[in-house]
Parts: C-alpha cells; structure tokens; sequence
C-alpha cells in the first residue's frame, strides 16, 4: 500500500504519541519505544505508550486499505522532522515501511504489533467539557504542590471535584497546599465522578500539550482510568487510586494578620536572599513590620537582608519557610499584588493573588534558630 501525506500534518499527529516513547528498549515490554501507525479506510492514527500512559492522534486520510505496523518511535519522528519535501510518501508492507523522494530512500523494519500492548478501554464513560484555557489555569496554579514521593499515592496527583457549577482543583504534599476553584455555567455534575478523581502528577505536561491544541478537552473516566481528548487527541492515564485527604479540614480562616506585596519584587528578593540560604534546610526568615518585611537568610559565607514596602494589618510576626517552597509557590501565581494572611509563627500560612477568594496556597512554617 502506497499513500502520501503532508509533513507537517505527520510531525503534529507524531509529536505527543512519540514524546512518551522509551527512548531505550525495556525487556520486559520492548514495544514501548515503538509508535503503532493503523491504516484505515478515512483516518490514520498513531498510538504511544510507556504502560503508564497511552497517547493517540490521528490524521484525516484515506487509505486504500487497513493495516497496521509500529516503528521505532523516536527514529522515525527524527526522520520525518528532517525529512527535504513537504509531501511525503509512504509504502507500507508486511514486514516495513519504507519513505522516499527523488534521492533517498530510507526503510524501517516493522515489528510485531500483537504484542504491542493493548489500549485501555473506557467503558460506561462519563463525559464533561472543559475550556482548555480553564485546564491550564488549573494545573499552572496547583500542580507543583502535587508530592513526588511514594509514601502516600494519593497526594502524587492532583484532585478534581465538581461542586455547585464549580470545578475545583487541589494538590499537596503536606508541606504545602494548593487550591482553585474555577466557576462554570451548565456543567454537568452527574458526569463526574461523584467523589472526584485524582489525575496522576506525571501526567500533567501531555495534558497541557493536549489543551494547546485546541479550544475545549473532554474528560471520559471509567473506574480506574481516565481519558483527555480534544478532536485529534486522545490521552489515557490510569487515576491515583486511594482516598484523597479532606483537604478543607486544613484550610484555616480569620487569620489576624494580613498584608499585601509587589509579587515580582518579592520573588526577586526571595531569590536573591536564597543564595545565601543553607544548602540542607533552605530556610528564610520574614520578620513583618508595620510598614515593611525584612527576608533573611543566612549560611557558612554570609547572610543577605532584603527589606520590601508593605502595609501591615494586625501586629507585628517573624515566620521561617522552607525558600523553594516558598518560591514554588509564589511564582504559580500570575498577578501583581499577593496577599498573605498570617496568625503567628508556628501557624500555616496563606498565600493568595490579591482579591482572590477562590485561588490561595497554604505553605507550612519551618522553625528557625537564628
């Protein structure tokens, strides 16, 4: 079978399925550096996978007949990116799949695609409709505070709920605590799942790659998998399992002291003091004033002091913070003025863009001797 499709049509249906390719072969499961490429009659998909995740996308083009191959993912995306003419023409036989123009030829030998492993399939599914722009803003606010250890499974995802025509988006590490909530006209709350679902933190950036390519993603889940699509795309990722903390037991409120701040000159300062934070505790001390803060941080070469204009509401407090925590935090945040929210130096604090109801942090303090 012979057919011809447009290069750059080829790299954008390639690009996510390949990105999530081994790069080296695994014994146990050598397919997963290969890229499943099925032929049919309107459509050609392309399918990858690391046996955590699985990708497919395809392309509207005819095909004289079915069939089915898979290639060395990575080599053929490579090939096809350098490839000189912007059509490009395939011959697929039994056993290869061979690409030429005028002056080159170039043949992959194909492999065995029953062994390539099987596709999750998401049965009695349920189905919303999600703004990509609305996802983005989701996991750009809270993923960085989704845990990467695996002592607790279910903190290394990012939770979401619906709840009163609102979509809500949570992550922690127990350290820190990060939260959205994001408000929704005609959104269907019976199709999604009722207690929620954890989105695994791995995850996040073919998510996000999936949202650039379009205006809207769809969300399907099953019992243990869930499925993001937009028209082109599809993503399948198995859910964290296990019971997520109840997170709103932990938001604290009415905290006596408050004040607001330029956020780009605090991360800026933030960062400037951590060059002198110690390597293995990495902790600041902000000492709050009336009308100022002073972040201080201090090591075996020297100590740093940066003072930054405020106005106080409440009564004078020093606080300790982990610094990269801090920074992570501060930095999910697209917003000129932050306003934290404090109730003395042993207690959580909280960290929101100024005026925000709904998008906050909540960072732990860490005790500081000096």
């Amino acid at each position: 079978m012979k057919i011809m499709i447009n290069r750059d049509d080829l790299i954008d249906a390639l690009e996510l399925p390949q990105s999530i390719t081994e790069k080296k072969t695994i014994s146990s499961n050598p397919n997963t550096t290969q890229i499943l490429i099925n032929f049919e009659k309107e459509k050609t998909t392309f399918t990858g996978t690391n046996m955590d995740v699985y990708i497919k996308s395809e392309i509207k083009i005819p095909c004289e007949e079915e069939q089915t191959v898979s290639v060395n993912a990575k080599n053929f995306y490579e090939l096809i990116k350098e490839f000189p003419e912007d059509m490009i023409t395939l011959q697929i036989d039994n056993d290869q799949i061979t690409l030429n123009n005028e002056t080159s030829k170039y043949t992959f030998v194909t492999s065995d695609t029953e062994n390539f492993p099987e596709i999750p399939n998401i049965e009695n599914s349920k189905k919303i409709e999600i703004k990509s722009e609305n996802m983005l803003k989701l996991l750009d606010t809270v993923s960085y505070a989704a845990s990467n250890e695996d002592i607790r499974p279910s903190l290394k995802g990012i939770f979401m709920e619906l709840e009163e025509n609102s979509l809500i988006g949570v992550a922690t590490d127990s350290h820190r605590l990060s939260f959205i909530k994001m408000k929704f006209e005609n959104i269907n709350e019976t199709n999604f799942p009722q207690q929620g679902l954890i989105i695994p933190k791995k995850a996040t950036g073919e998510i996000k790659k999936i949202c650039l390519k379009g205006d809207s993603i769809y969300f399907e889940t099953s019992d243990t998998d869930i499925k993001i699509s937009n028209e082109n795309t599809e993503l399948i990722v198995r859910q964290v399992m296990g019971k997520y903390p109840q997170y709103r037991d932990i938001i604290p409120n009415n905290y006596p002291i408050s004040f607001s701040i330029d956020r780009k000159e605090f991360v800026h300062s933030t960062k400037r003091a951590a060059i002198f934070s110690q390597e293995h505790t990495r902790g600041i001390k902000m000492s709050v004033e009336e009308d100022k803060i002073f972040l201080t941080c201090r090591n075996e070469i020297g100590e740093s002091l940066e003072e930054l204009d405020i106005k106080l509401n409440g009564t004078p407090v020093s606080i300790g913070f982990n610094i990269d925590f801090l920074l992570e935090t501060v930095s999910s945040f697209n917003s000129e003025k932050l306003q934290f929210e404090l109730k003395d130096e042993m207690s959580a604090a909280i960290i929101r863009p100024e005026g925000e109801e709904d998008i906050f942090a909540i960072i732990m303090p860490m005790t500081i001797n000096w």
